[in-house]
């Protein structure tokens, strides 16, 4: 059974930890894996255009490739977001799963500050992206959901 797992949450809610310590083996697409995070290499709107084109060529080579367990490591917070991702995968005949990871604000905005200078997410966005979530449902096509 060929799955793909989207994960669903606002910055610091804990996808990328819960990735790691519940799918310690899976391939993992992220678009963070290709944005420059240091003083050197900054965040640039252009880069994060230029980063999710790499990660979703890379999503596409390897449905290609038929792998087995895909983790693709993103906020995804409204469901017009997580569409296109769901339909790409069932093209493929992959099951679909969203790991939903739930945050009070107030642990998120902690996690937030306690991240290096160049991650770190300006508050009004980190409000803005909390006011915006939409908790997934199975009528958008996934197999599963689970909460972390």
């Amino acid at each position: 059974m060929k799955e793909l797992i989207l994960t669903c949450g606002i910055p610091a809610s804990g996808k990328s930890t819960a990735i790691k310590t519940l799918y310690p083996n899976a391939k993992v697409i992220s678009p963070d894996n290709f944005i420059g995070y240091t003083k050197e290499d900054p965040w640039t709107g252009e880069k994060v255009k230029e980063a999710w084109n790499k990660a979703n060529d890379t999503l596409l080579e390897s449905f290609g490739k038929g792998e087995e367990f895909i983790v693709f490591d993103a906020m995804f917070l409204k469901p017009w977001l997580r569409i296109k991702y769901v339909n790409w995968a069932l093209q493929y005949d992959y099951y679909v799963s969203c790991l939903y990871c739930p945050i009070p604000f107030k642990i998120a905005l902690a996690r937030n500050e306690e991240r290096d200078e160049f991650r770190k997410i300006p508050i009004k966005s980190m409000i803005k992206m909390y006011d915006s979530l939409e908790e997934p449902t199975y009528e958008e096509g996934f197999f599963l959901i689970l909460r972390a």
